[in-house]
């Protein structure tokens, strides 16, 4: 049975720069788990804009890569991250899907 992982944010680690493989915004979180709300390891999620198109990922800590994520749980997590990138005064554009 499919369920949905649940991730827990952290808006203080919400940071813009020039990282490596395009990565131009970047959050940390955990992904809690369902039974008993524990928290996980932690996820390091970065995002590039390509012509104006966001493209998600998760950095693997193993290879040292970031690796991509569907567009469902990029634009998730980067919906949840507007709110507190306007109260930081990052900017981004509304027009990326």
């Amino acid at each position: 049975m499919y369920q949905e992982a649940l991730i827990k944010l952290s808006s203080d680690t919400i940071r813009t720069g020039n990282y490596i493989g395009g990565i131009t915004y970047t959050v940390g979180g955990k992904l809690v788990h369902d039974s008993d709300g524990s928290l996980a390891n932690p996820l390091s999620y970065g995002f590039s804009i390509p012509n104006d198109n966001l493209e998600g990922y998760t950095f693997n800590r193993t290879n040292g890569h970031w690796d991509s994520v569907s567009k469902a749980e990029a634009l998730s997590v980067w919906n949840a991250m507007k709110p507190y990138m306007r109260q930081k005064g990052i900017y981004f554009g509304e027009s990326w899907k």
